[in-house]
């Protein structure tokens, strides 16, 4: 009798992308506090997911959250403000012996912005951003940059209506335009890229 043939091990899922928001202290409080997870990332939930394959795991930290992050000060130059915040987390992530990996996002969500040109910036292909919440689409769109999405590859999109997809420029944006809710088929592919480097 021929031998059983060996069973191939189940595929494994590829690791979560995990995206720790530090709600700013100057959301505490805000009536939009109960409704942040719908509002501006169950859809990106679902967009990533989709594109990725990967599970998107969403963290809140609010008024439990580290003082020195929910406290920082977010509002100035946002090359400046960026570097800073990257420096604060790495801070905070040795004193609890915490390494992170590329798949670890941390995004501080602000209630204004940076400054009177910018509501949010990121590192792009890296692990942290500062978004407002001045538009649905500001965190979305750093999420994006961490994730390998470009401002040239974003795109208008006609369903009845033209929407503009997360990426575009706010040199671009039109307010005449909808928001499209999801990157363009180029930053998709970006996207994909990019994490396909990582388990």
């Amino acid at each position: 009798m021929p031998p059983k043939p060996t069973a191939l091990p189940a595929p494994t899922a590829p690791n979560p992308i995990n995206l720790n928001v530090f709600i700013h202290r100057d959301l505490h409080g805000d009536t939009r506090l109960p409704s942040l997870h719908d509002d501006y990332f169950s859809w990106l939930e679902a967009e990533l997911e989709e594109i990725s394959g990967r599970k998107v795991l969403t963290s809140f930290h609010r008024e439990n959250g580290p003082v020195s992050l929910i406290n920082f000060n977010y509002t100035g130059d946002h090359q400046d403000r960026i570097f800073a915040w990257k420096h604060s987390i790495l801070q905070h992530l040795e004193n609890h012996s915490i390494t992170p990996t590329p798949l670890d996002l941390y995004l501080l969500l602000t209630r204004d912005n940076i400054n009177s040109t910018v509501a949010g910036i990121a590192n792009l292909r890296g692990n942290f951003g500062i978004a407002a919440t001045t538009s649905y689409r500001v965190a979305a769109h750093e999420v994006g940059h961490m994730l390998g999405a470009v401002h040239e590859d974003g795109d208008n999109i006609f369903n009845g209506w033209w929407h503009e997809t997360l990426m575009k420029g706010r040199g671009t944006f039109s307010f005449l335009k909808g928001n499209a809710y999801r990157f363009s088929n180029k930053n998709r592919d970006n996207i994909r890229t990019y994490l396909s480097q990582f388990e």
